[in-house]
């Protein structure tokens, strides 16, 4: 038996009697270092939800020039894209082939500068230079549906942004012309509403909060408006804080925030509900930030600039760059989220890439959970199975051995010469060291004898009052 492991038995055992007898309660211990909410019997720890890296799963081919719009339809299936003179349908799950290719008689200065799904992907909307809104077919061949025409000639190109509200009864565009249009998007395509802002300034994005009550604008006038989608068009608010251009506008989930991108190569995140104020500012990109967009739950952003990167940002815990895309030497005109947040697509010059989240198959995506217990956590003793193959030392007239324990304590404690320590093996010679701890084993052995030795062999005293003075007598004889 190694004189090290006797050590740490003897150790160990004075540790759990001392405890026991004073009555320590070890669960306590580390109470703070956990979160000690407890059900169905286990004491559950809290688990950071960690934020899972984004990288390339698929490039779409196929435009023969520069994409400036894309967007997920809602279940993630498909993906729309706008260029010059042509509008693609693309399957985003099974290989990103084109499932349709829609191709417009605009002449080369009339783009298609925005494209968006409704909300059961059965349509698609599209802003262009001619200054024209049309709605398309999205399932049967794409046929053109209705043309809204309403914007007036403005002084670049024609309308910036449009979009659908949730339930696709709607259409908001914004263009050159210094205005935003509501529009009717089944009976007819009528002209609902003209918001007005101020006159020579372009309006780049629109977009409806979730319940389509309220539109956010971002224009060339350095500001953000929320807008009354439903009693005149009013200016709700009016939101001050961009250098420059604001570029892309849009609502959170629950339409409690808004987020903005600029031509000052900031991010900004708004209270759109108490003031308009700016609750942060997120700096990171080197050029224009041409279009910005929040997940589904309002946790992440994503934004794509001039500068050819894209960025994931943390928006609720100070606005930390989680992520950065490289994509190459070029612009981001565009990006989006699918609605599960796990997917995000971006055009490149005249490529489409689709990022996604890469969660390891062969381990969990978080860290597993550590439930502590309600003991202290100490390494196990380890034993050898047989003993060290050194040629035995022969002891004459050994005395009788009954344990290593009992070995170490007879070794340890005074008495007749008749009680000899055991010898010990030349492989288990003792170092000073190790004497000096078993000394010390042994004298809180010692110790722990002593105290309660005395307490049990000490007579039970009572104390009885013994009249109303309070005096007490010694009733033990």
């Amino acid at each position: 038996m190694n004189v090290t492991v006797i050590i740490t038995a003897a150790l160990m055992s004075a540790c759990v009697v001392s405890a026991r007898l004073m009555g320590h309660d070890w669960s306590h211990n580390s109470s703070h270092l956990w979160n000690n909410n407890v059900a169905n019997g286990r004491r559950e720890v809290a688990r950071r939800v960690q934020f899972v890296p984004f990288g390339l799963l698929q490039t779409l081919t196929g435009h023969t020039r520069g994409i400036n719009s894309v967007a997920f339809s809602n279940d993630g299936t498909r993906i729309v894209s706008g260029t010059y003179n042509e509008i693609k349908i693309w399957d985003a799950q099974n290989g990103g082939a084109a499932l349709l290719t829609i191709r417009l008689n605009y002449p080369y200065s009339h783009m298609i500068n925005s494209v968006a799904f409704n909300k059961d992907g059965t349509r698609i909307v599209s802003g262009g230079g001619d200054r024209t809104i049309k709605i398309w077919d999205a399932k049967n061949g794409g046929a053109e549906l209705q043309t809204l025409r309403g914007h007036s000639e403005g002084r670049f190109k024609g309308v910036y942004s449009v979009a659908f509200n949730n339930d696709g009864t709607r259409i908001v565009s914004g263009a050159d012309d210094s205005t935003i249009r509501i529009w009717d998007a089944q009976n007819g395509g009528a002209a609902l509403q003209t918001l007005r802002g101020q006159i020579y300034h372009i309006v780049y994005s629109v977009a409806f909060n979730n319940d389509g009550t309220r539109i956010v604008s971002g224009s060339s006038d350095d500001t953000i408006t929320i807008w009354d989608a439903q009693n005149g068009g009013a200016v709700l608010q009016t939101l001050i804080g961009h250098d420059y251009d604001v570029y892309s506008v849009a609502f959170n989930n629950d339409g409690t925030r808004i987020v903005s991108g600029s031509y000052d190569r900031t991010i900004k995140i708004w209270d759109a509900q108490n003031g308009g104020t700016a609750l942060q500012t997120l700096s990171g990109h080197t050029s224009d930030v041409k279009s910005v967009a929040f997940n589904n739950d309002g946790t992440q952003i994503v934004s794509g600039s001039e500068d050819g990167t894209v960025k994931l940002w943390d928006a609720q815990n100070g606005g930390a760059a989680l992520q950065t895309l490289i994509v190459q030497n070029g612009y981001v005109l565009s990006v989006a989220f699918s609605n599960d947040g796990t997917q995000i697509v971006l055009p490149f010059g005249v490529t489409i890439e689709i990022w996604g989240e890469i969660v390891p198959t062969s381990a969990p995506s978080t860290p597993p959970t550590v439930i502590p217990t309600l003991a202290p956590s100490i390494p196990p003793t380890v034993i050898p199975t047989s003993a060290p193959s050194t040629t035995p030392t022969v002891v004459p007239n050994p005395a009788p051995v009954t344990s290593p324990m009992v070995n170490l304590f007879i070794s340890l404690t005074p008495g007749p010469s008749s009680l000899r320590a055991v010898p010990i093996a030349a492989s288990q010679t003792l170092s000073t060291s190790n004497i000096v701890i078993i000394v010390c084993v042994g004298t809180i052995c010692l110790v722990i004898c002593a105290f309660f030795g005395r307490r049990c062999i000490k007579q039970s005293i009572v104390k009885t009052p013994k009249d109303q003075d309070d005096h007490f007598t010694d009733n033990a004889d």
